[in-house]
């Protein structure tokens, strides 16, 4: 019998603690809110998600950020009281119903109560900058994923993410000239690269957005953060615009990208053993002994894995598209329409084009998703069997960051890039030009081609999650690149910029959400007075 792992026995053992500690029955009392009154409030959720789609481990987060963003601006003295908080999330279908232990709101209160201190602190002590509202919408974020981090501690996920964490760290060597000549003025100690490792194992595995890992950094970098004395809570206000600058330095540098795909292409064998084992932690000693059965089982959960990613990729796309769809039609309905009939401008098929053409661009980048082929599926089985026994270092991986010298040829290389953008989107406004588009039908196409075009490219990558082979380059594929990039990056741009303006987000929160969580509570009082009436009769 030979002898696994030690890591992996470690990992099998968090999850079986996990899992058991999942089982235990509450026995404390929980909280409990009208069936009634969350259906009605659930249904107003699903028509939000839709308005304004998010990636599916990102609506809970997005909703605790959305309701504590409105209790903080509101004057009401139990806005920020955190038991009405968490019934306000049960009632929205975001936590579940008699599921969230009243023990819990203590816990929730304390973390509100220090980000008002702080916020606070930043709004009576600085002056009033875009760099300090940008601080505190970063805070009320950052609020979000604790809150969300301690109502339901995700146990096996940090497992998971620990564990890849320290193979990764072993397997993954990064050049000394990295950074040149800083590197020698700024040596990268050992901690320094696990710590980018933990951070690219996280987006790796679970796709987390940067708020989630900043408050896993925080976590790791700033423990005191997370459980302050008063006088602790006024050091950290003091120095919050510090902590906020230290955390997007360790984030964003050059060699993070570099880290991130070379724990991205390893992420398959981790996610695959991870099902095996949450689905068979009974008799998990067994399977990893047996070759054939633990083969069987590869092949069974990669093939699972691939089934639930592609429902959730066209679930997602669908929703994306939607929500696209809808504001689209909106401007169209609002601008285009009504401006391109007042300048004699206006066309049906143009119109037909600029509402058609996304979605269809949207289906056809989904549709064409295939399952990898069987050498995938073949190196994942001979991936995990050197994790399991213990030959993690026979293939190092060296990260470097490779850096054209030449002066002159980087020029060349940065022209011919811009050339490439402007050829792209020169064709693209010629073929509107042929089909008799107007300015302004242009510009929205301009708008909602590389919005789709981006968020359909970014669902595709999804796929890698259970990929291990590199895709083979040819020049076919550097060509279409070249040209093809210059869209999806001006869609990024534009959906970094959407999240922030999107007019009928805006119009929901200012005009719909407030008297519809007025209508809530009020239908909330009125089923317990007659629940009360019922008791007397």
């Amino acid at each position: 019998m030979r002898e696994i792992n030690p890591k992996v026995k470690e990992f099998v053992e968090k999850i079986r603690q996990a899992k058991e500690s999942e089982e235990k029955p509450i026995t404390e009392p929980t909280f409990h809110v009208d069936e009634v009154v969350k259906s009605v409030a659930t249904f107003y959720e699903k028509i939000r998600g839709v308005i304004e789609w998010k990636e599916e481990h990102l609506i809970r987060k997005s909703a605790i950020e959305r309701v504590l963003t409105r209790r903080l601006m509101s004057s009401d003295q139990d806005s920020l009281n955190a038991e009405s908080f968490i019934l306000e999330m049960i009632r929205r279908g975001h936590f579940p119903n008699d599921r969230v232990p009243e023990s819990k709101a203590k816990a929730v209160q304390d973390i509100l109560d220090k980000y008002v201190y702080i916020i606070k602190y930043l709004q009576d002590n600085s002056k009033e900058t875009k760099d300090v509202q940008e601080v505190i919408k970063w805070l009320v974020k950052l609020a979000s994923s604790e809150i969300e981090y301690c109502v339901f501690p995700p146990v096996k996920e940090r497992a998971l993410i620990d564990f890849m964490t320290d193979i990764m760290t072993e397997k993954i060597a990064i050049s000394e000239n990295v950074f040149g000549d800083a590197l020698q003025r700024n040596p990268l100690t050992e901690s320094d690269k696990k710590l980018k490792i933990y951070i690219a194992c996280q987006k790796a595995l679970f796709n987390l957005d940067d708020l989630s890992v900043s408050f896993s950094i925080i976590e790791k970098e700033y423990p005191k953060f997370l459980n302050p004395t008063p006088e602790q809570l006024q050091i950290i206000a003091r120095n919050i615009l510090t902590i906020r600058k230290n955390i997007n330095d360790i984030m964003n540098n050059k060699i993070q990208p570099k880290i991130y795909a070379a724990c991205n292409k390893y992420n398959a064998i981790f996610l695959i053993l991870y099902d095996i084992v949450l689905n068979n932690i009974e008799k998990i000693n067994e399977i990893l002994q047996d070759i054939p059965s633990l083969n069987s089982h590869i092949e069974k959960y990669y093939k699972e894995r691939f089934k639930k990613l592609k429902k959730r990729i066209k679930k997602s796309s669908v929703l994306a598209t939607t929500s696209i769809f809808i504001t689209k039609v909106s401007s169209a309905i609002l601008f285009e329409i009504p401006i391109d009939k007042a300048l004699d401008e206006f066309s049906y098929i143009t119109l037909g084009i600029n509402v058609g053409l996304p979605t269809l661009l949207m289906f056809l980048l989904v549709a064409t998703i295939k399952l990898p082929g069987k050498e995938n599926l073949e190196q994942i089985k001979i991936e995990i069997s050197k994790l399991l026994f213990g030959a993690v270092k026979e293939t190092p991986i060296t990260i470097k960051i490779p850096t054209i010298r030449n002066k002159t040829l980087k020029y060349i290389v940065n022209v011919s890039y811009f050339f490439a953008f402007i050829i792209t989107f020169g064709f693209i406004v010629w073929v509107l030009k042929m089909l008799h588009f107007s300015m302004l039908s242009m510009i929205i196409f301009f708008i909602f081609l590389p919005v789709i075009t981006f968020t359909g490219i970014k669902l595709r990558e999804r796929v890698k999650e259970i990929v291990i082979l590199e895709e083979k380059e040819t020049f076919a594929t550097t060509l279409r690149d070249i040209f093809v990039m210059p869209i999806i990056e001006l869609g990024q741009k534009i959906s970094y910029e959407w999240s922030k303006i999107n007019a009928l987000v805006v119009i929901f929160n200012a005009f719909i959400d407030m008297p519809f969580n007025a209508f809530v509570d009020f239908l909330d009082a009125w089923r317990n007075f007659l629940k009360e009436r019922k008791e007397k009769l």
